[in-house]
């Protein structure tokens, strides 16, 4: 009996320690369709934290008629089993607004999150893409009201061939394109990874998870710029011109938990 009561013990312990290393999950939780997706605005950068929740990220100069964006319907791919509804991307932008906001998800106004690697998974479906150029699209800020981007996956729409558009990473200075091509339409599983102890982030595209971690095809350097700031929000970038969803985000701390 005592032996059976200490297995039971030795394998609470070694579930208790995988589940430590997502840092975050089910972010989506409590939305339906068509609900507005921000529950405040930062209006400084010091401005009261909302924990754990969506808020429209600070600037300096917000566009006028610019909102919220809305949630949409669940996307999902095989292998990756993070649920919960999207983003509508493109919601923010009623008719006759342009321009760009962030929409930041805060993490913590603390230092906990901060060395080793830190991972971020998302599901993403494009109908559309307004921009040509390489675009921040989502990623980890060090600021919890979505100042200082640490690692941020980019988008942009292929100038001659408009149905396919391409990712990117970028670490503080540095923008590298990921060498593959994908199709509008398509739901890709994006996985980002941004290590502390190489000042490198590394962008994955469709990884299987089941497997150990692959070599990545884009990787961005911070150069002079060494990776030393906190984590402390989620960012979610929205354009006029776009159309799509983005969703289903995970937050590790290791490869092993995205597939959990």
């Amino acid at each position: 009996m005592k032996k059976i009561f200490a297995t039971i013990l030795v394998l609470a312990s070694v579930s208790a320690a995988m589940n430590a290393q997502i840092v975050k999950q089910n972010i989506m939780d409590g939305y339906s369709a068509s609900d507005a997706i921000e529950k405040a605005v930062y209006t400084a950068k010091d401005a009261p934290v909302n924990l754990f929740s969506w808020s429209a990220g600070y600037t300096s100069k917000p566009i006028e008629g610019a909102v919220s964006p809305v949630a949409g319907d669940a996307l999902s791919l095989e292998g990756y089993n993070e649920g919960g509804a999207s983003i509508v991307l493109g919601s923010s932008f009623p008719e006759g607004v342009k321009g760009r906001r962030a929409s930041v998800y805060s993490l913590t106004s603390g230092k906990e999150i901060r060395g080793g690697a830190l991972y971020l998974a998302f599901l993403v479906n494009f109908d559309k893409i307004g921009t040509k150029t390489m675009s921040p699209l989502a990623g980890f800020c060090s600021g919890y009201a979505g100042n200082g981007n640490r690692g941020t996956v980019y988008v942009r729409r292929d100038a001659e061939v408009k149905k396919n558009y391409y990712f990117g990473v970028r670490l503080i200075e540095e923008t590298v394109e990921f060498p593959q091509a994908f199709e509008m339409g398509q739901t890709n599983l994006v996985v980002l990874k941004i290590d502390y102890n190489t000042s490198l982030a590394s962008l994955f595209i469709n990884p299987d998870l089941s497997a150990g971690e692959p070599e990545p095809a884009a990787v961005a350097n911070a150069g002079d710029s060494s990776l030393k700031h906190s984590i402390r929000a989620l960012m979610v970038r929205d354009y006029y011109g776009y159309k799509g969803l983005i969703g289903n985000f995970r937050i590790a701390r290791n490869w092993e938990s995205l597939a959990e």
